[in-house]
This record gives structure tokens, C-alpha cells and sequence, in this order.
């Protein structure tokens, strides 16, 4: 994928642009791998190996554009044989500026479910459940297998009306979104108020421009960086809503 170049939907024609890996470095045939712009909630760029999610992007549009500062400067993008997302620029030999999946927290859904990803939290162990959840399996959890993700805990059953509000995610890295709604134009109160009104949205966050994102049910493929990100509020009941995160 050179400068200038789209990739995603075009919602008129019905054209999808993708990326799509090549079988070998020798056989430039349609490899397993693909990077796709996948436009249902909030639009995500996702990786694929086959079928099967393998990390995720997530945009505010339907299809991606990357232009460079120096034009003068050789550069693309491309899926490689063993399903690494690259950037590279000719500076007398090819150099790599970024690769993904980068460590074990661009794994999708690395920490299941309400599980959140932090391979900077000083422990062996880079998963933790979000406020207000707790491990699904408390001796998974222990072999440092995450793959059951968290649940609710027992005080928290009935938490919608009772008193609930929101805990800070700070540096987070939004969930999966093909499930998500996008609301135009509201503050920061008026998506917390949307959010808090309907029993199902567990959390939100509030972007730029005026762009709220909430989420109803799971909350998938969560982690946190140290730094940027975004702030993620998630939906707790009264005892939680004390605790700073």
C-alpha cells in the first residue's frame, strides 16, 4: 500500500480495498493473512488469519488514507507471509518503522472479556479485569490463562439504577467497536447521561469533536499503553465508583 493510497469501503460502489498477504516470500499468490477496514459500529481497521481476528485498529472512518511528511521518501505498507502488519522507507536500504502485532497485548482479545491488557504493569502476568469484574476462573487465572476472560462480581449482579456510575480507564486502547453505537455532538456529560440511561451500555468514551462511542454487552480486546490512548469509562455499580483506577 503506497502514499495516498485508500484502504476500506467505499459505500457507494461497494468496492472493499485490502491489504492481502502473499503466500511466501517467493510466491506472491493471496496469502491467509488480510488488514481490512471493517465498517459496522464504530469502523475498525482489523487483521485477519483467515477468519480469525488477530488484531485490531481502532478508526473513526470507514477507509484509511496515510500520506508522508517528505514525499521525496520511498515508503508502504504491507501484510507479510507470517501475518505482520509493516511500514518500511527506502533510506538507502529498506527500514522498518513499525510492525504489528508487536507484543503479546496486540493479541486480540489477549485477556478475554472485560479483561483489560498491560504488558507495562510490573507483573508476570500482563492481565487484569476491569473495574467492577473478576476472573472468570481464579485457577485459569493463577496459570496465567486469560482466555475465559472476567465476570462480573457477585456484589456488582444488579448494579443498573442502584446508584451506578463509571470508573476511569485512563490509556486505553478501545474495545472491539463492530458492536458499538457513535452519537455526533454531545459533551463529555451528555454521552456519560446516554450511557448511563440504558441498562445495557457498560461503558463509553468521549473523542474528538464531539464524538461519543458506546458500548452494549461485552467488552472485548481492552489494553492500556503508557501513554496515550483514550479514556475508557466503565460502567460500575455504587461500591466500585469510590476506588480510583
Amino acid at each position: 500500500m503506497l502514499p495516498h493510497m485508500k484502504l476500506g469501503l467505499n459505500l457507494r460502489t461497494g468496492v472493499d480495498r485490502i491489504l492481502t498477504s502473499w503466500k511466501s516470500r517467493d510466491d506472491p499468490g493471496a496469502g491467509q493473512y488480510s488488514y481490512r477496514v471493517e465498517p459496522s459500529g464504530s469502523p475498525q481497521l482489523v487483521l485477519y488469519n483467515g477468519s480469525v481476528r488477530v488484531y485490531i485498529d481502532n478508526q473513526d472512518e470507514v477507509s484509511t488514507v496515510y500520506t508522508l511528511i517528505n514525499n521525496s521518501i520511498a515508503s508502504t505498507k504491507f501484510v507479510d507471509e507470517s501475518g505482520s502488519l509493516q511500514m518500511v522507507s527506502w533510506l538507502g536500504r529498506w527500514v522498518g518503522f513499525y510492525s504489528v502485532p508487536e507484543d503479546r497485548c496486540d493479541s486480540y482479545r489477549r485477556c478475554g472479556v472485560y479483561g483489560y491488557c498491560d504488558s507495562n504493569n510490573g507483573r508476570e502476568f500482563e492481565c487484569t479485569c476491569l473495574p467492577g469484574y473478576e476472573p472468570r476462573s481464579t485457577d485459569e487465572w493463577y496459570l496465567q490463562d486469560a482466555s475465559g476472560g472476567c465476570v462480573k462480581k457477585r456484589q456488582a449482579l444488579a448494579m443498573c439504577g442502584n446508584g451506578d456510575g463509571f470508573v476511569k480507564v485512563a490509556k486505553a486502547k478501545m474495545p472491539d467497536t463492530s458492536k458499538a453505537l457513535v452519537w455526533k455532538s454531545l459533551s463529555m456529560q451528555e454521552c456519560k447521561e446516554k450511557c448511563l440511561r440504558n441498562c445495557s451500555c457498560t461503558a463509553y468514551v468521549v473523542g474528538g469533536r464531539g464524538i461519543c462511542i458506546t458500548w452494549y454487552g461485552n467488552l472485548i480486546d481492552v489494553r492500556r499503553f503508557p501513554d496515550g490512548g483514550q479514556d475508557l469509562y466503565v460502567r460500575v455499580n455504587a461500591i466500585e465508583l469510590g476506588r480510583s483506577f
